[in-house]
Parts: structure tokens; sequence; C-alpha cells
């Protein structure tokens, strides 16, 4: 009898069990509300950094020949961007912002293609432009884009002194220029 009590005792526990937890159901899903919001963005910068550049021209090594053109290209210009739908795109400009280049020589700079661990609708060089005070586009058609940071990465920058005018140099007309980049939009 004992075997019955605890075997009927058995079944009733199991259909107790049973009973209670019929009701209970897994949750299968629920929501979650997410805001997000993007930024307008426009920011560059020069890499390394913005040390001095030192374009010096080489004096000829035999009578008779010419000064050198002299260059440096150890910059790269950087940027991201991020602008709203049916915005124009953005170009960098640039120009002297102060001092001039003396007369007799010519300052240029050129960026190159677009190369680096960016992604994004990265600009299109113009080429070479020679600078002045008057800001001309250096680079154009940016969008939603970044360049990634440092070296290698972005456009790189070759500035070039060059001797237009033999008649108008002056050894003691050396000077520090200021060159201004600009991410316009």
């Amino acid at each position: 009898m004992n075997k019955r009590v605890f075997h009927i005792a058995s079944w009733v526990f199991l259909l107790l069990l049973t009973g209670v937890f019929s009701g209970v159901k897994g949750q299968v899903s629920d929501d979650v509300t997410v805001y997000v919001k993007l930024f307008r963005v426009a920011v560059m910068d020069i890499e390394p950094n913005n040390n001095l550049i030192n374009l010096s021209l080489t004096a000829p090594s035999e009578a008779g020949a010419s000064a050198q053109e002299v260059t440096n290209s150890s910059k790269w210009l950087n940027y991201s961007c991020c602008l709203k739908s049916g915005d124009t795109d953005r170009y960098i400009t640039a120009a002297i912002g102060s001092g001039s280049v003396p007369a007799g020589l010519k300052l240029s700079v050129t960026a190159s293609a677009y190369t680096g661990s960016g992604s994004g609708t990265t600009g299109t060089s113009s080429g070479t432009i020679t600078l002045s005070s008057t800001a001309q586009t250096l680079i154009s058609g940016i969008r939603g884009a970044y360049t990634g940071t440092g070296t290698n990465n972005g456009h790189q920058l070759t500035y070039k002194l060059e001797i237009t005018d033999y008649s108008k140099l002056d050894f003691d007309n050396s000077t520090t220029i200021q060159l201004d980049f600009t991410i316009v939009d």
C-alpha cells in the first residue's frame, strides 16, 4: 500500500507542477527605442604637425649654373566631413595668410590624389596651384568622408619654390610666409 500511496502522490505532484507552469510563457521578443544623432562635421589638419617647412634654394655648385628649385613633401592634409543630404560638396582652399613670396620667386603647392585608410567620398585634387593672398581651391568634391589620420593618409602636400626671374632676386629678402588652408562648406 505504501507503494501505491507514493505512486499516487507522485502523479498528483506532477499534475500540480504541470498546472502551475502551464500558465507561464517565455517572452519571445521585446523592443527598445534608439535615438541616433549625427552632427555636421568639417574638420581638417596638416600632419605630422604644423612645424616650419624650410624651402631654401641651394646655391649652384658651378659658375654659370642656375640655382635649383626646391620641394618638400613631408606634410599630409587630413579631414573628416559629414554633410546633410542636399548640401553642396565641401572643398579646401589654400592661400598666403601673411607674408609674401620674395620678388623673382614662385611658391606653389600640389595635393596628391587621396590615399590611406579612410572611407567615403574623399575629394579630388585641383593639381598644382601657385600660392597668393587669394584663396584657391586645392581639393574639391568632398562629401561624407574621412581620410585616416597622420602621414600616408589623406592628400600628400608638395610645396615647391622656384625662381621665375633671376634679375629680381635679393639674397637678403628671406622671409617667413604663413599659409592658410580652409575647409569650406
